[in-house]
This record gives C-alpha cells, sequence and structure tokens, in this order.
C-alpha cells in the first residue's frame, strides 16, 4: 500500500516500533507455543498460568521447540532466559508491548479476565487472543478489543 493510499484510521493502527516484551496469559499448548514463538524472536515474554507446574511445561515446550525455531532461521541462543514465570496477571503485563491471551474458552471466564487485563494492561497495549469457534457474545463491560475476536 502506497503512502498516499493510507487512511488516517489505518495510521493509527500500524506498529511504530517492534515489539520487545510480550506477555502470555494462558500455558496451555497454544500459550506455550506462543511463548517459544517469541522468544525466538528476539522478544521477552512474561507467561503466566495457575498451573502446578508451570515452570517445567516450559521448559519442555520450550526444549521441543527448539529444532522448529532454527529451521526457521529464528535465534534459540539463549531462548529460555527470554521467557520469564510472572507472579499473577499484573506482573505478566506490567511491562508488554503484546498480550497474547490463551484461556479456556468459556465466556464467564473471559469476562473476567479481560476485565482484569483492562484494569492491569497499559493502556497502549495490543491483546490478542486465539479465533473464537462461535461467535463472541456481546459484553456490556467496555474492553479493547483482543484481536481475533
Amino acid at each position: 500500500m502506497s503512502a498516499a493510499t493510507v487512511t488516517d484510521a489505518e495510521r493509527r493502527h500500524v506498529m511504530t516500533k517492534p515489539f520487545t516484551a510480550a506477555a502470555v496469559v494462558g500455558a496451555g499448548t497454544i500459550g506455550l507455543s506462543w511463548a517459544a514463538l517469541f522468544a525466538g524472536h528476539g522478544i521477552r515474554v512474561r507467561i503466566t498460568d495457575p498451573r502446578p507446574d508451570l515452570a517445567e511445561a516450559v521448559a519442555e515446550a520450550l526444549d521441543q521447540a527448539a529444532g522448529q525455531l532454527a529451521a526457521q532461521g529464528l535465534d534459540v541462543h539463549g531462548l529460555a532466559e527470554r521467557v520469564l514465570i510472572a507472579d499473577d496477571l499484573a506482573d505478566a503485563v506490567r511491562d508488554a508491548d503484546v498480550v497474547q491471551e490463551n484461556g479456556p474458552e468459556n465466556a464467564a471466564f473471559k469476562r473476567e479476565l479481560f476485565t482484569d487485563l483492562v484494569g492491569t494492561a497499559p493502556r497502549t497495549r495490543c491483546c490478542s487472543a486465539p479465533p473464537r469457534r462461535s461467535p463472541p457474545r456481546r459484553s456490556r463491560t467496555p474492553s479493547r478489543t483482543p484481536a481475533g475476536s
């Protein structure tokens, strides 16, 4: 797209700087994959999940992903050092440029999670969520709309 055809609305949605820090909320298969991918791109990651084996799951996922990331030309040197376990949601999102949400597909859970995210994530941050299999329900709580919803 040429500069002459970019509208003001489109200009507001263009990244002005690359992401350097990401928060990953939810450490199932998808969340762990996002953490590995972000880290492979050199992005610092803070991950949060209530699972008791979070540290072990992260280490295992990074070990499993390293070969695939390297095959794509991504940096796997120091991969584990770029992924930190956050104490809680607020700790995970405090300096994140992007928040990748990967919680269970449960409407009540999602409403509570995004209410918490709106209260804790810096307002200039991008929130992303995997696409839903069914259309999202309208929420009465004002919030930033997650990408993919």
